[in-house]
């Protein structure tokens, strides 16, 4: 996954440290901030968790002990906590997996969502950038009650013709639009395979089909392979899915004269540590 600064994402602390924490902010990183924060929140939260048990799990069951007496009933569910695959359940690896491939995904759509949300800003504040030779329906248009509304309609139907389309046409629109997602080959490399995961984990439970190894040929899988990701995986990505953003926003906000309030606070929620600020 993204390649992190010096500290290799070991800490999880150090990585969001190295977050950027922007000076200002569209709506829509305002927004993608907050969500970031709130999975951010729930993955602490399920590492302090999975801790905290495997800490206090045989002081548990001693205290059990004192408490059940001798009962046939106290026996029979001691027999199923003392069972070693009982124990291995309650370890936080061996839901690790699980658990990364639901923040990646949450990740990346929220990701998504931004994209899909700076593109109704840009096409608010720049009309022409709406043109398009697709067809669109009179009746579809009359459906909604205002011209933002019908603009949001059709950001979010475009990005998400552009995401089925796949990583590469989602990027492209944005170039042709004169603002790049990325700038370097590897950023680009590392968002499509941040987002062609997101889109077998969302659409094939995790697993590699012929439409990811095409999208990413130099991918070390095979199809049928389940995608391998761990916490430290996740935290990789919304450190470059973040900086990424916050980088982009900047770009377009400037581009098309986009609407955008000063940073009331170092960092959103928890994370004002960092140790960037553009």
């Amino acid at each position: 996954m993204a390649d992190l600064p010096p500290n290799n994402g070991e800490d999880l602390f150090l990585v969001y440290q190295n977050m950027i924490v922007p000076r200002t902010l569209t709506p829509s990183l305002f927004r993608f901030r907050l969500a970031l924060d709130d999975s951010i929140a729930f993955l602490v939260f399920i590492l302090e968790a999975g801790v905290f048990i495997q800490r206090h799990w045989d002081q548990f069951l001693k205290t059990s002990e004192r408490l059940s007496g001798n009962s046939e009933q106290y026996k029979y569910f001691r027999s199923i906590f003392d069972e070693p695959k009982f124990r291995q359940q309650m370890s936080l690896e061996s839901h690790d997996h699980y658990m990364s491939k639901l923040a990646l995904a949450n990740s990346v759509d929220s990701f998504l969502v931004y994209l899909r949300e700076i593109l109704t800003e840009v096409f608010l504040a720049k009309p022409e950038t709406l043109k398009t030779s697709a067809e669109v329906r009179v009746d579809w248009v009359l459906e909604h009650k205002s011209m933002g509304e019908l603009v949001a309609a059709i950001a979010a139907k475009r990005i998400e013709r552009l995401t089925f389309e796949g990583s590469l046409a989602l990027i492209t629109h944005f170039s042709k639009l004169g603002v790049p997602l990325t700038t370097t080959d590897h950023q680009l490399k590392q968002l499509s395979l941040l987002i062609e995961s997101r889109n077998v984990i969302v659409h094939n439970r995790g697993f590699i089909n012929e439409i990811f190894l095409r999208r990413i040929p130099d991918h070390p899988g095979k199809v049928g392979d389940a995608i391998q990701l761990s916490f430290d995986d996740t935290s990789k990505a919304r450190w470059f899915l973040n900086n990424l953003v916050c980088v982009f926003d900047r770009r377009v906000s400037k581009k098309f004269n986009l609407h955008a309030h000063e940073s009331k606070t170092e960092g959103p929620g928890t994370w004002r540590n960092v140790s960037e600020i553009i």
